[in-house]
């Protein structure tokens, strides 16, 4: 996902996603200047998803 924000600008990003099977998934989040210029401007985030079999 990319895109561009203004000064004082906020944005609230989603994505949705369906794992071909249960488990559980590494998630890591980066906020970079740019494609061109990856400095980053954010401390990483990471976290698992767990993800279970559907209950019908």
């Amino acid at each position: 996902m990319t895109g561009s924000l203004s000064p004082r600008q906020s944005f609230s990003p989603a994505q949705s996603w369906i794992p071909a099977e249960s488990g559980i998934y590494p998630v890591e989040v980066f906020v970079w200047e740019s494609i061109d210029k990856p400095s980053s401007l954010s401390p990483q985030l990471s976290m698992t998803v767990n993800v279970s079999e559907r209950q019908t």
